[in-house]
């Protein structure tokens, strides 16, 4: 772990500390980060190193600094599009709790059957 922070650019670090401390959800590929776009909360990609970013939807762009100019742009949560990251959470936490349980309903199977193909699918395609 800390041979990949010491990998890390400042800028980097300070694009995901910015997205962290106003609570914004954000997962990390490949040197990008993948946040919600502030302006119609579709998914923006931002290139860690540039910390340029642009909306895959609203085509909306600028960089970190244009981002900490808005004030408003906190606790945003991606309303369309997929994140392999909370999809994980959530389904390890399912796991513990089945485990913990003892008992699993049918609904509750199924509802991690389908998060699960879910997440192998968005791998397989990216």
């Amino acid at each position: 772990m800390g041979q990949a922070i010491a990998k890390m650019t400042q800028r980097s670090l300070a694009a995901r500390a910015f997205l962290k401390t106003r609570d914004i959800e954000y997962f990390h590929t490949e040197g990008m980060l993948t946040f919600a776009c502030p302006t119609c909360h579709y998914e923006a990609v931002m290139d860690e190193e540039t910390t340029r970013w642009a909306c895959t939807h609203c085509h909306a762009d600028g960089n970190l600094l244009s981002l900490l100019q808005i004030a408003s742009f906190k606790s945003a949560r991606i309303e369309h599009g997929y994140n392999p990251e909370r999809q994980r959470r959530d389904i390890q936490t399912m796991f513990l709790h089945a485990i913990n349980d003892g008992q699993m309903n049918q609904q509750r199977l199924r509802c991690l059957y389908e998060k699960t193909m879910a997440l192998i699918h968005y791998y397989r395609n990216s």
